[in-house]
């Protein structure tokens, strides 16, 4: 039996808002683990614990970060003293009891608690077929998207995660080809953007654009004129953002992608011209080599991906690769020297010397030679982990491409930022190690 502290908190969150409005899901768990915090002696049911996994998973899981392969993965993933991997919550806590009590409450939440029907329904959803063995009613679909939209519609949680609900809802709708929902949904999303936008947060603006003329266009209806009001405000956004290239980028990013889709090679060398007046103009982006550059190669990339829509694009690529071989870079001055600091304890240092000299010291010349050599090359689990640390303290040196400079200031070669070649930034930082 679900407690009863736990069952009042949850019936009027719809009413009090505030760990929603403010943390979204993981608010109302936190209030759920201090309810049973507060009662040292109670021992949580199997429903207290139900309702608690169920606020605690985090929705729209990056793909590869676990072997789940679902829209929702784990709040923690570590390793315990043998190495093994421990999630929270996890998959091994789930089973048809907890789906058919996650349905119960969808269903009973529905008319009055839209917060909480939202993710109880969502979560039968991705569930269902993993565990029940069969997709999940249409019913729990429909409760999903319908709550989820009465929460943007009303932004009852942070724009952010709002944002996240709409496009799950969209997604959802289309996988069971829900077209009156589908329409509504067009005019929330539309509505959504025009509430939460704000020019300097690149999140909160430009999807609606990505979503209904871009990705789903072939699932979406848009009339003419909608289309072009979406397109009118994002032109409109890229004229306030003009002064801020990563800002600029976004816009422009959205925008060529349309204009190539209509073949308006006009609009498109406009909108990439303006990209690249805005990087030329930044002081901070010019203030050293290697920034300068890093746009420069972003920028012909960018031109090259649109060769194919004409000779002009074509001549603004080849125009840039000339002025990128004529920059006259000093990369010595965008050189940074990173350190990293480690604590070594009295015992650690006694098992190395036992290992390299032997236990008594005994070991022959030779071999003490081999396992110094031996010693210091380079781990693999060590370097990763460095890596990690130092992009953590320096993420600016590892979110742009690196460029490997000769003695007498030769570019050798250029590597893409960490997330994106992480294998050879791995190996470039191991040849420094």
């Amino acid at each position: 039996m679900l407690n009863s502290e736990i069952k009042k908190y949850l019936d009027n969150i719809e009413q009090t808002k505030q760990d929603f409005k403010k943390h979204a899901e993981l608010g109302i768990s936190n209030k759920i683990k201090s309810i049973i915090r507060e009662m040292p002696n109670y021992t949580p049911s199997q429903e207290d614990l139900y309702e608690q996994i169920a606020f605690d998973f985090i929705a729209n899981y990056p793909k590869g970060d676990t072997n789940w392969s679902m829209y929702y993965g784990p709040m923690m993933v570590g390793k315990d003293k043998d190495g093994n991997i421990v999630e929270y919550p996890s998959l091994n806590e789930i089973t048809s009891n907890t789906i058919n009590y996650w349905q119960d409450r969808a269903l009973e939440s529905y008319e009055h608690n839209k917060i909480l029907a939202a993710r109880y329904a969502d979560l039968v959803v991705d569930f269902s077929h993993k565990f029940l063995n069969k997709k999940a009613a249409v019913k729990f679909y429909n409760i999903a998207i319908d709550s989820n939209i009465f929460i943007c519609d009303n932004l009852l949680t942070i724009p952010s995660i709002c944002r996240g609900k709409i496009k799950r809802s969209l997604e959802l709708a289309i996988t069971i080809n829900a077209k009156n929902k589908i329409s509504t949904l067009k005019n929330s999303i539309i509505s959504l953007e025009n509430n939460i936008a704000e020019d300097n947060s690149r999140g909160l603006w430009g999807f609606a654009f990505k979503w209904l003329i871009l990705d789903y266009k072939k699932k979406i209806n848009l009339t003419d004129k909608e289309t072009v009001i979406l397109v009118k405000n994002l032109e409109d956004t890229l004229n306030r953002v003009i002064e801020e290239p990563n800002l600029t980028e976004h816009a422009v990013s959205l925008l060529a992608e349309y204009y190539a889709s209509q073949k308006d090679c006009g609009n498109l060398i406009r909108v990439l011209n303006v990209l690249e007046s805005s990087y030329k103009k930044d002081k901070r982006y010019n203030s050293n080599a290697l920034l300068k550059s890093d746009y420069y190669n972003k920028l012909r990339g960018i031109y090259e991906k649109y060769v194919y829509a004409g000779n002009e694009i074509k001549a603004s690529s080849q125009r840039l690769l000339t002025e990128i071989s004529n920059l006259a870079l000093d990369y010595s001055d965008s050189l940074a020297t990173h350190s990293v600091e480690y604590t070594i304890k009295e015992e650690q240092i006694k098992k190395f010397i036992a290992i390299i000299f032997g236990e008594s010291n005994n070991y022959p010349i030779e071999t003490v030679m081999a396992n110094i050599a031996f010693a210091l090359l380079p781990k693999k689990k060590d370097i990763d982990t460095q890596l990690k640390d130092i992009s953590q303290k320096h993420p600016l040196s590892f979110d742009m491409s690196v460029n490997l400079i000769s003695d007498n200031n030769t570019l050798i070669a250029s590597l893409d930022s960490l997330e994106k070649d992480y294998d050879n930034r791995f190996l470039y930082h191991a040849n420094q190690y």
